[in-house]
């Protein structure tokens, strides 16, 4: 059948066909909440890091982390809003239990945000709402920005509850409102100026079509300027938060790429790169999710074109798309100490467009709605399954990675260090010290405890930077360390040094040959998976 019978059509979704998706929708959130509990560990490579200094922060004052660390309960750049979640977490249900909460508030946050979000805009709302169950995890959720990914889930419900509030703020509205920028910027900094971008188009396009329709006369129009003017405004206060922060930021940015070509600005756009996580077939999916996307389109713009009507008061989800994707291609990847604003960006874009989709173009016949809720569930259930093997692999390993805190005292200093590159874009090994965190295992190499945007901090007399090493050097292939210089010249001391490598080299391990002087003050403990992990104590003081 062609595009203009389809649109003719105009044959409405039945109300079982609209209670069927509900529940699918349903059954989608509960699977991608069941997932998180199947194993025991979640692959991600900021995860652990986190779990870490929330643990720390937790049970500061123990006497177990004093030494080492010292605990500032606010930073002006934000990005601290889960480390108090996580942090409360640990205190209530323990370590190994409180990621696990923590995510699962995050997967349903994201699908009741994103359902609250399109309903807003769309009457068909569970059907479209399907697609949340390919969003949720995406690139960001396994690269472990947990403060990035509930910053996502606060803006859906910022983006709701605007849409709905737009053009009659009163001022429990605007207090809400309030609430609601200060939290998204707590999480991220990147999702409140998309925030602050989304009602200053959205709220100017309202005023425009109030003008456009012939309601823009001066006895309406001024107090709707007002009402705009005053929900622009109540977001601007964590503005000065960020001033602060910028002002006294000493990290230097550090960019993937100096002067990327056109081809790799537009990566992250085409290619739907945050679908690109750890799963085997990650890459078809994501081809699949935009020919999907590129049909509905086209029959978006076919039924436009035939009942000759558009919803001109949609184009401000358009202008926003528009704008993080040239965002996503032309602007920076860093700024300060942030870093992924481009993918995080086209993120953005993408679920602008998506919204925009679902809105420009009803009444929405029966068939493309229940085919295009039937094809992103079904991609959602081979994400699923297809991630299934490649997460129980994971799990093995990462609890053989665990289990060597049993070697080590509580409050022992572990340095664990890549003996080879890493070739995929995630590693979920970079930070997995954070998992021994039950046993008051601290990383001496821990990057949070380094910068001034999140709650703990190295004290000065002990930190391992630079004196044992940059996070440069001790990222490099292979790693570069001075123990002897960090202990003789700190208070600090390197309890463990954990060496790992994918490809077993001879006997004894490469670190052998490279680090033999330092090892001499060390004795070889236990290995792990397959002998690719080797684990050595610091010889006790003469």
């Amino acid at each position: 059948m062609s595009a203009s019978g389809l649109v003719n059509q105009q044959t409405p979704p039945s109300p079982s066909d609209d209670r069927f998706w509900r529940y699918v929708f349903i059954g989608l959130l509960v699977l991608a909440c069941a997932s998180l509990w199947i194993f025991r560990y979640i692959p991600t490579q900021d995860g652990p890091s986190h779990l870490h200094n929330a643990t720390v922060f937790a049970n500061y004052g123990s006497g177990v982390y004093d030494k080492y660390y010292e605990i500032y309960s606010f930073r002006p750049a934000g990005n601290m809003l889960t480390q108090f979640l996580l942090a409360g977490l640990v205190k209530i249900a323990g370590v190994n239990m409180a990621e696990k909460l923590l995510l699962t508030v995050y997967v349903i946050l994201f699908f009741t945000s994103f359902r609250y979000f399109l309903s807003a805009l769309t009457p068909y709302a569970n059907f479209f709402g399907c697609s949340a169950g390919l969003l949720v995890f995406n690139w960001f959720f396994y690269m472990g920005f947990w403060n990035f990914i509930f910053s996502i889930g606060l803006f859906l419900f910022f983006g709701g509850y605007y849409l709905r509030q737009k053009g009659s703020w009163t001022a429990r509205s605007l207090s809400i409102l309030t609430l609601a920028g200060l939290a998204i910027y707590l999480t991220h900094a990147v999702s409140w100026i998309i925030c602050l971008a989304a009602a200053a188009i959205l709220g100017a396009s309202h005023v425009v079509s109030m003008v456009v329709h012939g309601a823009g006369d001066r006895r309406t129009l001024q107090p709707a300027l007002l009402q705009y003017f005053a929900s622009l405004g109540v977001l601007l206060p964590p503005g000065v938060l960020m001033l602060v922060y910028m002002a006294g930021a000493r990290e230097a940015a550090v960019c993937l790429a100096d002067h990327p070509s056109l081809r790799q600005r537009l990566y992250p756009l085409y290619s739907l790169s945050f679908l690109h996580t750890i799963g085997d077939s990650d890459l078809l999916v994501a081809k699949a999710v935009a020919a999907v996307l590129f049909c509905w389109l086209l029959f978006s713009l076919a039924g436009i074109y035939w009942t000759r009507h558009y919803r001109w008061s949609t184009s401000g989800l358009l202008v926003l798309g528009l704008l993080c994707a040239v965002l996503a291609v032309q602007g920076p990847d860093c700024i300060g100490s942030g870093s992924f604003i481009r993918p995080r960006a086209a993120l953005y874009a993408w679920i602008f467009f998506i919204a925009w989709l679902t809105a420009n173009f009803q009444p929405w016949p029966r068939s493309p709605l229940n085919l295009i809720a039937a094809t992103f569930t079904g991609l959602a259930m081979l994400t699923f399954a297809t991630r299934f093997s490649v997460l129980s692999s994971w799990d093995k390993n990462l609890s053989q990675f665990a289990s060597l805190a049993e070697r080590m005292p509580a409050g022992a200093t572990i340095l664990h260090l890549r003996l080879d590159p890493v070739k995929s874009s995630i590693d979920p090994y970079l930070h997995a010290v954070g998992l021994m965190s039950g046993r008051a295992i601290i990383d001496i190499r821990n990057y949070e405890a380094s910068t001034n945007y999140f709650q703990t901090r190295f004290k000065p007399d002990v930190s391992p930077y630079p004196l044992l090493g940059t996070q440069e050097q001790m990222m490099a292939t292979p790693p570069i360390f001075d123990v002897k210089r960090y202990e003789n010249e700190t208070k600090g001391r390197v309890g463990y040094l954990l060496f790992q490598d994918t490809i077993l080299p001879a006997a004894g391990g490469a670190e052998a040959a490279l680090y033999a002087a330092q090892l001499a003050n060390f004795t070889f403990v236990s290995s792990a998976m397959d002998g690719h992990l080797r684990l050595y104590r610091h010889n006790p003081l003469p």
